[in-house]
């Protein structure tokens, strides 16, 4: 007998005690009385005694019997509490929520909208935990990570938040001392502001009819770095162009502190595809209700 079949005859026993006799609790759940005799014959023989002593006139439970009632009238109340106290999960949205995002994405596009956030849940608590390493759900404990890039994990479930466009970028002051490059291999003759060891930068440009070939420009310079807030930092000491998420630096375009280039080309890195930004989470079947929330928030303010 499973967990759930023995639960299930365990509660099927206590109504037949409280009852008196089988037809009346067979009447109380809704069920026939062959069945529920059945049940409790499954009962006795899994704990290998009678629980009630049978006349034609009268049931009462066996010493056995009624200690095993006593245990099982606990059992399974505690487990209509622990159902209960969990239930405001799926009800509302409350508790801790976990949440794992990159650190200039988390300070970009998370932290500004944490308080509309909070004020629409207040029952809801955030740990932000930002990091540009790896984080993985189980090991980290987390209800929900944010990601940029491409869907490897393929035991989890990623909901689509929006596409990210790359963008060729410096400041007017870099472009005023060292030219405006108009084309992938002018590239080759400016300092480039590099993420990792990723320096062959793919462009292309589409046209009305067709896309043209892709162009792959290996690019050098002073600074490479595994860190997006430090590449946004050097960007902005006028120490290079760089390729980087539309998203990360929209502000500065809109303010003037950074300058498009080459805006008729689409760029990428070679071996590290961003085109997109999902949200990552364990199980679409049970998701709490603050998982839920969250996402369909974050969903609305991340990309825009």
């Amino acid at each position: 007998m499973d967990n759930h079949q023995r639960l299930r005859c365990m509660e099927v026993c206590i109504c037949v005690a409280d009852a008196g006799n089988f037809s009346e609790a067979a009447r109380l759940l809704g069920t026939s009385q062959p069945s529920v005799s059945r049940q409790i014959a499954q009962l006795e023989d899994d704990i290998g005694l009678r629980i009630f002593q049978r006349t034609t006139r009268k049931l009462a439970l066996t010493e056995a019997g009624s200690i095993y009632l006593d245990s099982i009238r606990q059992a399974v109340s505690g487990v209509e509490n622990a159902h209960q106290s969990i239930a405001r999960f799926n009800s509302e949205a409350s508790g801790v929520l976990k949440v794992g995002a990159p650190l200039l994405w988390a300070e970009l596009k998370i932290a500004p909208h944490l308080a509309e956030f909070l004020t629409l849940y207040p029952k809801v608590n955030i740990e932000l935990i930002c990091t540009d390493t790896h984080q993985d759900i189980i090991h980290d404990q987390l209800d929900l990570v944010i990601r940029i890039g491409v869907m490897k994990d393929s035991a989890y479930i990623a909901a689509p938040l929006g596409k990210v466009r790359m963008v060729l970028c410096a400041t007017p002051q870099y472009l005023t001392h060292h030219g405006t490059p108009t084309h992938p291999h002018d590239l080759k003759d400016h300092q480039c502001i590099i993420y990792e060891t990723l320096n062959e930068w793919i462009f292309t440009q589409p046209t009305k009819a067709t896309i043209a070939e892709p162009i792959t420009q290996t690019v050098s310079g002073k600074l490479r770095t595994n860190s997006v807030p430090v590449i946004l930092n050097t960007l902005q000491q006028h120490m290079g162009i760089t390729l980087i998420p539309e998203p990360l630096v929209r502000d500065l375009l809109n303010t003037g502190q950074l300058v498009e280039l080459m805006p008729n080309y689409e760029g990428s890195l070679k071996h590290l595809g961003v085109e997109h930004a999902f949200a990552l989470y364990p199980n679409r079947k049970h998701l709490a209700a603050k998982t839920k929330a969250f996402l369909a928030f974050i969903k609305r303010k991340f990309i825009h």
